[in-house]
């Protein structure tokens, strides 16, 4: 699927905004976020736009303010990042590049409406927030993490969807989704782990997407690891392609002796 730059920064965008962090920093055309270590996705820099500074000293920017906060520098980016050659500056300067993920996109028109008995709420109950994070391997339940989860997810401004699908009285499977500008992200797409392959995901993506069609979404988007086979098939079956991907690059603090 051929995709142009301004749509992949459209998507990136309305991705920043469907997870936001907790407390951010706009600098020269860059967005620093910050979640108490919460997900990279909250915690890294967002080079939307080339600015007007030389390249180095923003990066040197975000690497003081990073590190006064005890935090590894990463930047998210993609073939869409600014400047152009971010990515390869990055790799100079000792960036190490963490596996990509795939940025898949699904035009709604070609999805039909199905009657998927799912539950949604417009926000997320203590309930799916265990789930979601239970179902995605933190078998801890850290008291911390799922706080910072809660109020992660409860810095989302825009239209948001939690869907629940039930086995009985247990949760089997959570997803999210949120709208933007047309598009409808889903996130957080896990099920428990003794009730896979059994359709409660497919169940969970398609209610998702109905309820975007019914709120006026054209297209929906969402992200994978490529290794993720059984997700990528499920995805495909209902018209998900890959658009594009993205990528971190890490610079890890500085090791203290003595």
């Amino acid at each position: 699927m051929a995709i142009d730059k301004v749509t992949i920064r459209s998507i990136e965008e309305c991705s920043a905004n469907a997870w936001p962090s907790l407390q951010t920093v706009n600098y020269d055309g860059w967005i620093l976020r910050f979640a108490e270590t919460y997900t990279r996705r909250a915690n890294s820099v967002s080079p939307f736009g080339a600015g007007v500074r030389a390249l180095d000293d923003k990066i040197a920017y975000c690497e003081a303010l990073y590190a006064s906060r005890g935090q590894e520098t990463v930047f998210k980016v993609t073939e869409a990042s600014e400047p152009a050659q971010l990515d390869d500056r990055l790799a100079e300067r000792g960036y190490v590049g963490l596996p990509h993920t795939s940025v898949q996109l699904c035009d709604l028109g070609s999805v039909p409406e199905t009657s998927e008995t799912i539950s949604i709420t417009p926000q997320a109950t203590t309930d799916w927030i265990r789930a979601s994070v239970l179902y995605s391997g933190d078998e801890t339940l850290d008291p911390h993490k799922i706080a910072i989860r809660e109020r992660i997810l409860g810095n989302v401004v825009l239209p948001t969807a939690f869907g629940t699908v039930y086995n009985g009285e247990r949760i089997a499977s959570v997803g999210m989704a949120v709208l933007d500008r047309g598009f409808v992200g889903l996130f957080s797409i896990a099920t428990a782990p003794d009730l896979r392959k059994q359709g409660y995901g497919t169940r969970v993506v398609r209610g998702l997407l109905n309820w975007g069609k019914r709120s006026g979404a054209l297209q929906a988007y969402l992200q994978v690891l490529p290794n993720n086979v059984n997700a990528i098939r499920l995805y495909a079956s209902i018209g998900f392609n890959e658009a594009y991907r993205y990528w971190y690059r890490v610079k890890a603090l500085p090791t203290q002796s003595g």
